[in-house]
């Protein structure tokens, strides 16, 4: 087995995209009713399917791995998909976390609080880049002063800068968060 430093960065955000995606997901569910339909049930069934071929395949938790991957890829389309009404996302996701956990119980992987863990990689991540909290905010704020000043030079050189330094910024009609590319 390869493991160089690299593929130990790229399992690191594999796991905080993991963990983002999850807690998105745990905050529309904890926010909103869910009296929609079910659009994910073949999808989200397939979770457990693919997981028992996984480790029925001589314990190959790489596969098994790799199938949840390709899982929260589709998790993060179908949330981004603005066609679907909320009560229908809202039970989707339910269900799609139902069978999610049941692989999680077993493999016992993701029981950390995706706030917490985030929370945690966050500091880690930021430490590891040597960019502060306080900087990145001190960015955003220059960033929307220089917008509101009608400076999209500043305002794009300051996006990259932070995209340099592997942090990305989101734009919200409640102002500008951040994560990490």
């Amino acid at each position: 087995l390869d493991f160089t430093q690299e593929l130990f960065e790229i399992a690191e955000k594999r796991v905080y995209y993991f963990y983002r995606t999850l807690n998105i997901v745990r905050s529309l569910i904890d926010k909103n009713r869910s009296d929609g339909v079910n659009l994910l049930k073949d999808f989200a069934d397939s979770i457990v399917t693919d997981f028992k071929l996984a480790m029925n395949d001589n314990l190959n938790t790489a596969l098994a791995i790799s199938g949840l991957s390709t899982q929260f890829v589709e998790i993060n389309r179908f949330l981004a998909n603005a066609d679907v009404n909320i009560e229908d996302k809202i039970a989707s996701l339910k269900y799609f976390m139902e069978q999610f956990n049941v692989v999680s119980d077993v493999i016992k992987i993701f029981d950390e609080i995706p706030e917490n863990y985030l929370a945690q990689a966050k500091d880690h991540l930021l430490e590891k880049s040597g960019v502060t909290i306080d900087y990145v905010e001190e960015q955003i704020r220059r960033r929307r002063e220089a917008k509101l000043e009608k400076n999209f030079e500043l305002s794009d050189s300051l996006r990259k800068e932070l995209q340099n330094k592997g942090i990305e910024l989101h734009d919200r009609p409640d102002g500008t968060g951040w994560d990490f590319l």
